[in-house]
């Protein structure tokens, strides 16, 4: 591999990685505590990776992040719901 094949091979994974970034953050956030940071920087980063250049990583990124807030924040009404019934 000369020089000029290497920064070309470079230069597309440093444009796909704010996808990739967020992606994992995704699918970190179903499973951690941290869902709802996760979640935001999941969105962040799949926005970035939009506006440089549209791929399915960064939409998925993006919904999954979505999907970690909206999961967390229902699990936790839930879970007052729960407190407040049983404590009231």
């Amino acid at each position: 591999m000369d020089v000029d094949e290497y920064r070309k091979y470079r230069d597309e994974i440093d444009d796909n990685r704010f996808g990739g970034t967020g992606f994992i953050l995704a699918i970190v956030g179903f499973f951690g505590i941290a869902s709802i940071i996760c979640g935001i920087l999941a969105i962040v980063f799949g926005a970035v990776q939009i506006k440089k250049e549209s791929n399915p990583i960064a939409k998925a990124s993006i919904a999954l992040g979505i999907a970690d807030i909206v999961l967390r924040l229902i699990t936790f009404a839930v879970i007052a719901l729960i407190l407040i019934k049983k404590f009231s």
